[in-house]
């Protein structure tokens, strides 16, 4: 709820103080705010009542309460002619002459913006009342049915159904519609919260039985135990991989991948003799599942092979740059590489074309 002191600034208001109400009260140095003005005019009130003093009279008896140092130079220039006002007309100079100059159109918007939202019912209807009794003596001061209007407009509308519905609309007097709205939102607010500690409670018992059941069964968590080194060995990550990626096959070994690199396959797709890579995009071209997945061997290879795939034999032409290597022995042959699709040439240097321990390759005898 907007408040009408948030226009001034705190740090310099003025406050009246009183020790009892046998006392005169003080008005301390600061600027005066509305609620100063309410505050001192009920503090000479209670002091005039102890001390039985007239109502012309209380004025004279109070005014050196005021200290700051700006009204006094205000009072003692027309000090006879205020001590023979009463408190009522006083006050009424004073706020026209000490209080912003638009203080009463401020005080009655910010009256008419103020709304319940989370508060209680009484603490918002206080908080209106208090505003209003900022205005007393103005015309914008609400009198009981505006009053009780202006807090209907601003209380929360759920509670102003209920009341509607329970027809405590048909009470006249404001004080009774007061205390009965105030019933039936304490009983509102407190179903409200036995909910909310409902709603609390039964949350922390699903958290503690997920919890106790977790801790039944460690063997379904391949991370659950007490042994880091235990849940992170190669088994471990192996299983959470697993666990994360369920349809990824396994990973390639350097068996398949020469299998697969020797038959013209890809090591994506997993398949002999298709004469691309992965890189290339081809179509069809994607990572095999995990289920019912067959690791690539010579076999798998053998039953894939085409019926017309044949071995490519590069045939070997001594080059330019090694013509100087060739001697009488050093004999070029041909190497072969089965199913190479696209056959280069190569310089392969034979110093024997037998075995070792069979004799001299170059004899004739």
């Amino acid at each position: 709820m907007p408040s009408v002191f948030s226009k001034y600034n705190s740090a310099t208001l003025a406050v009246v103080e009183q020790d009892s109400n046998s006392k005169p009260p003080y008005m301390r140095a600061g600027d005066p705010t509305p609620q100063t003005c309410v505050d001192w005019e009920r503090a000479c009130k209670r002091f005039a009542n102890n001390k039985d003093i007239p109502a012309d009279k209380i004025v004279k008896r109070t005014l050196d309460g005021i200290e700051d140092v700006r009204f006094v130079n205000w009072i003692e220039l027309e000090r006879e002619q205020f001590e023979a006002m009463t408190l009522e007309e006083f006050m009424a100079l004073f706020r026209k002459t000490h209080l912003p100059n638009h203080w009463q159109d401020e005080t009655r918007i910010t009256l008419s913006r103020m709304h319940q939202d989370t508060s209680s019912f009484w603490v918002f209807q206080q908080a209106v009342q208090t505003t209003n009794a900022l205005l007393k003596g103005t015309p914008h001061h609400l009198d009981d049915q505006k009053l009780r209007e202006r807090i209907e407009a601003g209380m929360d509308q759920v509670l102003y159904v209920q009341a509607t519905n329970a027809k405590l609309n048909d009470l006249v007097e404001l004080r009774e519609w007061l205390s009965e709205v105030k019933s039936l939102d304490d009983e509102k607010r407190f179903e409200h919260l036995q909910a909310i500690k409902a709603f609390e409670q039964s949350a922390a018992g699903s958290r503690a039985v997920s919890r106790a059941h977790a801790a039944s069964q460690p063997q379904n968590n391949v991370l659950a135990g007490p042994s880091r080194r235990a849940n992170s060995g190669p088994s471990a990550l192996a299983a959470a991989d697993f666990a994360a990626k369920p349809d990824y096959p396994p990973k390639l070994t350097d068996e398949e991948k020469a299998l697969l690199l020797k038959y013209d396959g890809c090591l994506k797709c997993r398949k002999p003799f298709v004469f691309h890579k992965g890189s290339d995009k081809a179509p069809g071209c994607v990572f095999p599942v995990r289920t019912g997945y067959k690791p690539v061997t010579f076999a798998t290879i053998t039953a894939a092979m085409p019926s017309g795939y044949k071995a490519k034999v590069a045939s070997v032409i001594p080059s330019a740059g090694n013509a100087g290597i060739a001697s009488s022995s050093m004999h070029p042959v041909a190497a072969v590489f089965s199913g190479v699709a696209n056959p280069v040439d190569y310089l392969a240097t034979n110093q024997s074309d037998v075995m070792p321990n069979e004799g001299d390759p170059d004899s004739s005898s």
